[in-house]
């Protein structure tokens, strides 16, 4: 069961959802880094799992999600899906009006050039077609790393949030989740 942080009580509707899979690993790495840098916040995160229904989330408004295209799953035996594998298309049914949504995707630049952040984009895809107000996006050419690769994590131009590889590139990702942090508080704020 992940951590929940409260600064104060506050309703569903003034804290930020931030659902991420898979467990144990550099998205929830990502996902703690997330809520200690954005110190002005309340936060309750959740690992998306089995479990995990679309009622779990439409009560906020304000909701970040972690995915990573490449996870456990790949690494353990024992796991052969992960929460997002159960979850993600249970979120074509989900009631988003007035709520915003961000995205922070992980994958290997280097050894999944092909695949990289794939995840991400097939989630904004599917956030595409709901209600909800995707903000976050990052240019495919913002940074240079990621610029030659030729994903489904793009979509018209963009990643539908931020990209990380934490495999070959850990020592960037704090700069960049602060930056992009920066970018979408003035949506969450609002």
């Amino acid at each position: 069961m992940a951590a929940k942080f409260y600064k104060r009580n506050k309703s569903f509707m003034e804290k930020i959802g931030l659902f991420y899979a898979p467990l144990n690993g550099s998205v929830e790495r990502i996902a703690y880094k997330l809520v200690n840098y954005w110190k002005s916040a309340d936060f309750d995160l959740r690992v998306i799992d089995e479990h995990t229904t679309v009622a779990d989330i439409e009560p906020y408004k304000k909701i970040v999600f972690g995915i990573s295209t490449v996870g456990r799953h790949k690494w353990d035996s024992r796991y052969t899906q992960v929460g997002w594998d159960y979850f993600m298309h249970k979120l074509g049914n989900a009631k988003f009006d007035n709520t915003t949504i961000a995205i922070f995707g992980l994958g290997d630049h280097i050894t999944y050039a092909e695949t990289f952040v794939d995840a991400m984009g097939e989630l904004g895809r599917v956030l595409q077609k709901t209600t909800a107000r995707l903000v976050g996006q990052v240019d495919h050419n913002q940074f240079d790393e990621f610029s030659n690769i030729e994903s489904h994590g793009v979509i018209n131009g963009k990643y539908p949030g931020l990209p990380l590889d934490e495999d070959y590139l850990s020592h960037l990702s704090d700069e960049r989740v602060i930056a992009w942090i920066e970018t979408i508080k003035p949506f969450f704020e609002e």
